[in-house]
């Protein structure tokens, strides 16, 4: 049983791990737990995230700049929210 359906049939609003992320830019002074948060949840409201879009704490570590260590925090923080949900990886 899958647990996602096929992502080569992701088109219109599907699943899609295809996600271009604008890169960021931390302001000094800013911790990167805060900027992250900031970084993501306006990519999810402003829809500039896709709905069903599949991110990984990686991918977003990467255009901010930052370890994934804050991205995780990030992704706890937006799921209490009900912004984000967080699909465990398994390992095969």
């Amino acid at each position: 049983m899958d647990v996602l359906p096929d992502v080569t049939h992701a088109r219109f609003g599907g699943w899609s791990t295809q996600t271009q992320l604008p890169p960021g830019l931390r302001p000094p002074g800013v911790k990167a737990p805060d900027y992250v948060y900031r970084y993501l949840k306006n990519l999810i409201v402003t829809l500039q995230l896709p709905p069903k879009a599949i991110i990984t704490e990686t991918q977003i570590a990467e255009a901010v700049g930052v370890s994934r260590t804050p991205v995780r925090e990030t992704f706890s923080r937006l799921q209490s929210e009900q912004l984000l949900s967080l699909i465990p990886t398994v390992a095969p």
